[in-house]
């Protein structure tokens, strides 16, 4: 049952049953900061009343968001294409986005299969083998996404294991 409803609201008054205050008071709406409002605030507004009523009544939930979800909130537009073909092509979803490997920007990171996807040809040979001295293959989209697609089948294996 609400706690708050416009028909359960009760008047305050004085001593000889008159209300204490009109539309409102500086004890509980009126104040020097909203003079130029004063015309407009009447506490007897059912309207008003009645969302009032509701914000006190109101429950607030809280979700929790995925880390994979928040993790997708901040996608450039680059890693936005590139999770749709990946979505496309039924390859799994890097396990995460928008790591640095010694200095190294990595777009997507396949932890367990050590594949780092970079989406533009910036980085340079010197960093591509530092890469693979960590362990990791690079895998070098070029920022043109017309390739894409036949890149990402031609490392299948790669990224997806073994096929069974």
């Amino acid at each position: 049952e609400d706690s708050c409803n416009v028909k359960s609201l009760k008047e305050n008054t004085n001593p000889d049953g008159s209300p204490i205050c009109e539309a409102g008071c500086y004890k509980c709406l009126l104040s020097y900061y909203n003079q130029p409002e004063h015309d407009k605030i009447d506490r007897k507004n059912e309207l008003v009343l009645t969302l009032l009523c509701e914000l006190a009544n109101a429950k607030v939930t809280i979700e929790k968001v995925s880390q994979k979800k928040s993790e997708s909130l901040a996608l450039s537009p680059l890693q936005v294409a590139l999770k749709e073909i990946l979505d496309s092509q039924n390859f799994p979803l890097p396990d995460s986005w928008n790591e640095t490997i010694n200095g190294i920007q990595i777009d997507a990171l396949y932890q367990d299969m050590q594949v780092a996807i970079i989406l533009t040809d910036t980085s340079n040979n010197q960093q591509l083998t530092e890469l693979e001295n960590y362990g990791y293959i690079p895998i070098v989209l070029p920022e043109a996404q017309s390739k894409w697609h036949e890149l990402l089948e031609e490392n299948r294996e790669l990224i997806v294991g073994e096929s069974e």
